[in-house]
């Protein structure tokens, strides 16, 4: 199974959206993925940008971050299932407590 395919499956479960942590720590639980480096979380996180880069991702994740002044904020990036049926909407307010900590 892809890395793709196993954030898709965890995402069609989950109650909330997930970090790219959280989504590779369930995908090795469930035995989704069995990854042979030392940062599965890294190599996760660069699947799911390819993917949506190429177009790949279409359908089955999507992406859910506040914007900072040329990218993301630090830590509010997660993912999501893009299954329809499951869209809610999602307002991410800012963790001023934890990014607080990392300034």
């Amino acid at each position: 199974m892809t890395y793709l395919e196993a954030a898709a499956t965890v995402l069609k479960s989950a109650k909330r959206p997930l970090t790219t942590l959280e989504l590779t720590e369930q995908a090795i639980e469930r035995r989704l993925i069995t990854p042979k480096g030392k940062t599965p979380s890294a190599t996760m996180r660069a699947a799911l940008y390819a993917a949506l880069h190429d177009g790949r991702a279409s359908g089955l994740i999507r992406q859910e971050y506040l914007p900072g002044p040329t990218r993301a904020m630090r830590n509010t990036v997660t993912w999501l299932s893009d299954d329809p049926s499951r869209h809610q909407s999602v307002a991410r307010q800012p963790d001023t407590e934890r990014r607080g900590a990392a300034r």
